[in-house]
C-alpha cells in the first residue's frame, strides 16, 4: 500500500475535482455507468457528499477502519460534508460508512437501504445511496426497510408495538384520510399553535394512534444514538493519540463518548435519544480536532432542530412570549425569517401528543437548546 498520507492527497485531489476516488483495485466494481450516476447524483445533493472506495485491511495505515480514512482526507484538506466511505464487511459483503462535518444528511438512511438492497453489488450500492441523498427519499426508504424487518418481528401486544412500530404501519392501520388529518394536527401542534379543543375533538384521532405514530420516530432515533455512539467508540479505540494531539479535544472525545452512552444507558425516551445523537457528534468533532492537533469547542447546534446543520445564523423568536435570539441553521433562518413559514421544530411524544421540544420538561435538553442556548452540554449533565 502507499504511504498513507500520499494515498490521503490523492484522494483528496479526486475528490476536489469530481467528488468521487474510487481505488484502481477497485474499479472493477464499479463500471462506467454506475460513475457516472454517482457524480450525478453527488452534483444533485443538497449537501457536499465524497465517495471514497479504498482496499481496506486491519494490518493497514488505517486499522481497517473507513472512519479513520475519512477523519484523515478531512484534516487534510476540511471540506465539510457527507463522507461515504466503503467497507467490505469483514468479507460478508460491501457496506458503506458515513461520517459527516459540519452537515447533517440522510447518509445513514441512504447507506442502510443502500446496503439492504444491494450488499454484493458495490456499484450498485454506491449509486443507489448517492441517488436516494439527491432526491430526498432516503426517509421514506428507511422507514419503509424497517417497516418490512418489523412486519417479519412484530412486536407482542403487551407492550402495544411502541418499541419498533413505523411511521408506515401507523399509517396503513389509520388509513390515508386519518393520516393527513393526524399530520395536520402534529404540524400544528409543532408549529406554535396547538389546535384548539374544539378541533381536537373534531379530528377524534384515538390517542394510541399518537402514541405509536411517535413511537415510530423515537425508534429511529434511538437506533442513529446507539450507532453513532458506537461508532466513536470504536474510532477512539482505533485511534493512536501522539505528543503533537490536541488534549484537551481528545478529552472532550471521550468525555462525550461516555456522556452519551450514560444517556442512553439511563433512559430510552425520545428526548434522551436526541440528545445522545447531538453528543456523539460532539464526541465525533473533537476526536478530529484533536487528531488535527487543533483546539476544539463544541459549536451550537441549530435551535429548532438539533439534527439539523449547526446554528451558524440567528433569528428573533418568542419563548414564552418573550423576543429571545437564537442561533439556528440557515433553512430554519430562512423559513423563521418568511411570512407565513415556520421553521422545522423537532418536536417529542408527551401524554400520548407531540410537542416542541423546548416546551416539554426534558432536562437538561429543553433549557440548553440541545447545545443551542448553553454550548456546555457536559456540565448540565
Amino acid at each position: 500500500m502507499a504511504n498513507s498520507a500520499d494515498q490521503i492527497a490523492t484522494v483528496n485531489a479526486a475528490l476536489d475535482a469530481t467528488g468521487v476516488y474510487i481505488d484502481p483495485t477497485l474499479s472493477a466494481q464499479v463500471d462506467a455507468d454506475e460513475l457516472a450516476a454517482i457524480s450525478s447524483s453527488i452534483a444533485a445533493a443538497g449537501s457536499p457528499v465524497y465517495v471514497v472506495a479504498l482496499p481496506l485491511d486491519y494490518d493497514d495505515e488505517y486499522g481497517g477502519n473507513p472512519r479513520q480514512v475519512a477523519a484523515l482526507l478531512h484534516d487534510d484538506t476540511p471540506h465539510d460534508g457527507a463522507y461515504l466511505v466503503v467497507d467490505d464487511n469483514y468479507g460478508s459483503g460491501w457496506r458503506i460508512d458515513q461520517v459527516e462535518y459540519g452537515v447533517v444528511t440522510d447518509a445513514y438512511e441512504a447507506t442502510y437501504v443502500a446496503g439492504l438492497e444491494e450488499p454484493d453489488d458495490l456499484g450498485a450500492q454506491l449509486a443507489l445511496a448517492t441517488k436516494l441523498m439527491a432526491d430526498g427519499t432516503a426517509d421514506e426508504r428507511y422507514s419503509t426497510a424497517l417497516a418490512a424487518d418489523d412486519r417479519e418481528d412484530p412486536p407482542s401486544s403487551s407492550d402495544g408495538g411502541s418499541g419498533h412500530t413505523t411511521l408506515i404501519v401507523v399509517l396503513s392501520i389509520i388509513g390515508a384520510v386519518l393520516a393527513l388529518a393526524v399530520i395536520r394536527a402534529i404540524t400544528s401542534a409543532v408549529r406554535g399553535s396547538r389546535p384548539s379543543a374544539e378541533s381536537r375533538r373534531g379530528l377524534k384521532v384515538d390517542r394510541s394512534v399518537l402514541r405509536r405514530f411517535s413511537a415510530a420516530q423515537s425508534g429511529d432515533w434511538r437506533r442513529r444514538a446507539e450507532r453513532s455512539t458506537l461508532d466513536l467508540g470504536e474510532r477512539i479505540d482505533a485511534t493512536d493519540i501522539t505528543d503533537e494531539s490536541d488534549p484537551d479535544a481528545w478529552q472532550a472525545a471521550l468525555d462525550h463518548y461516555e456522556a452519551a452512552r450514560r444517556v442512553l444507558d439511563r433512559s430510552d425516551s425520545a428526548a434522551d435519544a436526541v440528545g445522545a445523537l447531538v453528543l456523539a457528534r460532539r464526541g465525533d468533532q473533537a476526536l478530529t480536532s484533536a487528531l488535527a492537533s487543533k483546539p476544539w469547542q463544541p459549536k451550537r447546534t441549530c435551535f429548532f432542530n438539533p439534527l439539523h446543520q449547526p446554528g451558524s445564523q440567528t433569528v428573533t423568536w418568542k419563548l414564552a412570549g418573550t423576543a429571545v435570539e437564537v442561533p439556528c441553521c440557515p433553512a430554519c433562518a430562512k423559513a423563521a425569517r418568511k411570512s407565513g413559514a415556520k421553521p422545522d421544530i423537532l418536536d417529542l411524544p408527551v401524554d400520548g401528543t407531540v410537542r416542541p421540544y423546548f416546551e416539554t420538561s426534558a432536562e437538561p435538553w429543553a433549557s440548553t437548546g440541545y447545545g443551542s442556548l448553553d454550548p456546555d452540554l457536559l456540565s448540565r449533565l
